[in-house]
């Protein structure tokens, strides 16, 4: 996760309190039902939508930064969201952003890609791929673009919170040949096994469920590169860089890689995100260059 342990357990504590609150409250206090979406969800948590507001108002990722948490994280819902294209459904993956990390969801091995939930990570990642597209398809674009930030918290954690950025230095001389697994549409699980196979892991981390580790494997803090000040994250690669900022490059390549391809998929969400022109255009562009 992008979160310190100290501050997951705090974040899960405050989730305790906030459930209690809820079950306890006055009729006229709103009540996430268990029928609600995540999407739902993300809007009633007031601090979420506060910080959203606030950020995107004033379009600043280094003030999103130390709203998260009072330090300068790297790798964390700030870099999440810079990396996402500019578009107006950025407000609704920001959300997605916060969500992801301050719900339920802090402690789901599937929703970053932790406690070597790879096959688990990416079919997740597929199921709510699903649910954008059916979004989309009855005009529901805030929830599809929300959904799509889901998406891209999760394929930005795999190189956050997986070795591959060391398995890739070693093979490859160059970071700009390292490829971007694609484990969004039809392939991503055969993409998934296959680098399981080949010696990928993610840390194992205490506090999420499910656990799929074998014994011995370096937990997420000995693994993680969610910033400079990591063990692994300020360890300089053969490119010339630390580990985290591959880890970072190669996310950001990913977001682009799967924005792209979602977009294409969901052309009427591209117009509403305003996307269309750019990227639809690329997806086209590739897709004429093809032999």
């Amino acid at each position: 996760m992008f979160l310190s342990t100290n501050l997951r357990v705090v974040s899960l504590c405050c989730l305790l309190l906030v459930n209690s609150s809820i079950l306890f409250a006055n009729d006229d206090t709103p009540k996430t039902t268990k029928n609600q979406s995540d999407f739902e969800k993300a809007s009633t948590m007031t601090n979420i939508q506060e910080k959203v507001d606030q950020i995107v108002e004033s379009n600043d990722v280094q003030k999103m930064k130390i709203i998260h948490s009072g330090r300068n994280i790297k790798f964390n819902p700030g870099v999440h969201i810079d990396t996402l294209p500019n578009t107006i459904c950025k407000k609704a993956m920001l959300r997605a952003q916060y969500f992801q990390d301050f719900s339920f969801h802090a402690f789901d091995s599937e929703t970053h890609f932790d406690n070597c939930v790879i096959k688990g990570s990416v079919e997740y990642l597929n199921q709510l791929f699903i649910k954008a597209q059916k979004d989309a398809r009855y005009g529901n674009y805030e929830e599809a673009a929300f959904t799509l930030g889901q998406i891209i918290h999760i394929i930005q954690d795999f190189y956050s919170h997986s070795n591959y950025i060391e398995l890739m230095n070693v093979k490859y001389s160059s970071l700009k040949d390292v490829p971007v697994p694609i484990f969004w549409g039809k392939d991503g699980q055969k993409e998934a096994i296959k680098l399981v196979k080949n010696g990928l892991i993610s840390g194992a981390v205490s506090w999420s469920l499910p656990h799929e580790c074998k014994d011995g494997t370096p937990t997420h803090t000995e693994l993680a590169k969610d910033d400079n000040t990591y063990k692994s994250g300020k360890k300089k690669t053969r490119w010339g860089i630390t580990f985290h900022e591959a880890a970072l490059e190669k996310a950001n390549e990913a977001t682009q890689e799967f924005f792209i391809y979602a977009l294409s998929k969901m052309p009427k969400l591209a117009v509403y995100c305003e996307g269309d022109i750019y990227y639809l255009n690329k997806f086209i562009q590739r897709e004429q260059d093809r032999p």
